[in-house]
């Protein structure tokens, strides 16, 4: 194969990893009506921040850094778990996965192209989650250091974004079951990653299932910045949290190409 023709299908692949996954995600959030995604990305989790951080106040914790941190980190799963579940699975409900499925397009290409625009509001969600603690809580980022900061959401946000590539591709099969499956995800990175109470406080086994699930290293990582730690002394918990993330990206990858062969072999694509 000639330079020219690797060049060329570079370019196809990137062009479909970015502009096949805008186009999804302008299709999820219906940008005819912005109040959707208002509603959606900013109130709900402006108002998770502020409910959890005053519960916190009124029990008498002084800290309430502990709350924001975890807060904020784990609103970015309405975009990478919500945002990527539906825009992967609704292909099958808008009867538009035959056509996807039907082309010549790499698969790689596809999947992945689906979670980066979720990832990018993902990260946007959580500056907002810290900058509503800093307006609310003084809560103050500018102290910590900036890089560690920055690493910490990308890192978490990708991790995360994981986890709604697996339930999404779980979605493509069990497509009526589609809103309890991204509901059940949430609340599961929710109660169980360390956001309002240490993970340290869950049972044995519990415990073991928190440190299997992305947002728990990115938490912790997150309030020993604050506390004024150093990028150094994170790195170990953000390589273990992108370790995390790649292996929920890979999982995910198996089961959509694993659904895809099911339902071709089935001729069940179609069938919602």
């Amino acid at each position: 194969m000639s330079l020219v023709s690797i060049k060329r299908n570079m370019i196809q692949w990137f062009r479909i990893l970015l502009r096949g996954g805008l186009l999804s995600y302008r299709a999820l959030f219906s940008w005819l009506d912005p109040r959707i995604y208002i509603t959606t990305l900013v109130v709900a989790p402006v108002l998770q921040i502020i409910f959890f951080s005053y519960v916190g106040r009124s029990i008498g914790i002084s800290d309430i850094s502990f709350f924001v941190a975890g807060n904020a980190l784990q609103i970015c799963a309405m975009s990478c778990v919500y945002g990527v579940i539906m825009t992967v699975a609704n292909e099958r409900l808008e009867g538009t996965l035959l056509v996807i499925l039907g082309a010549p397009a790499s698969r790689t290409a596809i999947f992945f192209g689906r979670s980066l625009p979720n990832i990018a509001n993902g990260i946007l969600t959580v500056l907002m989650g810290f900058l509503v603690g800093e307006l609310f809580f003084g809560v103050h980022m500018l102290r910590v250091n900036m890089l560690g900061f920055l690493l910490t959401i990308l890192v978490t946000v990708f991790s995360t974004a994981g986890v709604g590539m697996v339930v999404g591709s779980i979605g493509l099969y069990l497509s009526r079951e589609l809103q309890l499956l991204a509901n059940f995800a949430f609340y599961v990175l929710l109660a169980f990653c360390g956001v309002n109470f240490p993970a340290a406080y869950l049972p044995f086994l519990l415990q073991k299932l928190s440190y299997s699930l992305p947002l728990t290293r990115g938490i912790i990582a997150a309030r020993e910045l604050i506390a004024g730690a150093s990028l150094e002394q994170i790195t170990p918990l953000l390589i273990e949290e992108l370790t995390v993330g790649l292996f929920y990206l890979c999982l995910g990858f198996v089961f959509f190409r694993f659904f895809e062969f099911m339902g071709k072999r089935r001729g069940t694509l179609e069938e919602i």
